[in-house]
């Protein structure tokens, strides 16, 4: 169980990732943040993304937050992500070591406004080698996001100011229900998204290593 590649895009329209090798991946993920309605998720190899629940948006917090996941994707070499909508940003990252059918678990968010520590509720995943994805956006250029509880952050998106939010995404393989706590460096508004997904072996369907994109 490793990570596989992580990247990020963002834009005052949106943007794309470099060329990178999605070979042997069975999911991709997706942490998509955006103004004015939640971002699209696209990638070079025409795969269909779904959608968890979005998070944000309300004053004083604007922008929105969400978690995309494909599930035994088309992949392979010179695969680009790309996430489209006003200022928005994404992160991606691959994994190995998921199923490859009905491999979304659980989710939970919530929007954090004037902290210093965010968290996104409680998951608890349904067996045991679950990947845990804990997805943040934000919207101040001095956010410097880290998690604990053992917790890897994977690629970090900053915001632009002007031109687009910030989004970060970190993952852990677990068997325990956990509320990750992110630290942010300061007092600021933004959002945290959590998910799991079911990890070969952990009593959901079994496949082959799987592949995580995230977007925030």
């Amino acid at each position: 169980m490793a990570l596989i590649v992580a990247d990020s895009a963002s834009g005052g329209a949106g943007g794309s990732t470099g060329s990178v090798d999605t070979t042997g991946a069975t999911i991709l993920i997706a942490v998509g943040v955006a103004d004015s309605g939640t971002p699209t998720i696209t990638d070079s190899k025409g795969n269909t993304w779904n959608s968890l629940t979005q998070v944000g948006g309300s004053f004083p917090t604007y922008h929105r937050c969400r978690l995309y996941y494909v599930e035994n994707p088309t992949v392979g070499t010179g695969h680009t992500f790309t996430v489209s909508g006003t200022n928005a940003s994404a992160c991606f990252a691959a994994f190995d070591a998921t199923a490859t059918t009905s491999v979304f678990d659980a989710e939970n968010g919530a929007q954090n406004l004037g902290v210093s520590s965010a968290t996104g509720g409680t998951v608890t995943p349904a067996g045991s080698n679950y990947l845990y994805i804990s997805g943040l956006g934000n919207e101040d250029a001095s956010v410097s996001p880290s998690l604990g509880s053992s917790f890897t952050l994977a690629v970090n998106e900053s915001h632009v100011g002007g031109v687009s939010y910030g989004s970060a995404l970190a993952y852990k393989y677990t068997s325990a229900g956990e509320n990750p706590a992110w630290s942010l460096g300061g007092t600021f508004d933004v959002n945290v998204v959590n998910a799991t997904f079911v990890g070969v072996g952990g009593g959901g369907p079994t496949g082959s290593p799987w592949y995580v994109y995230a977007q925030q």
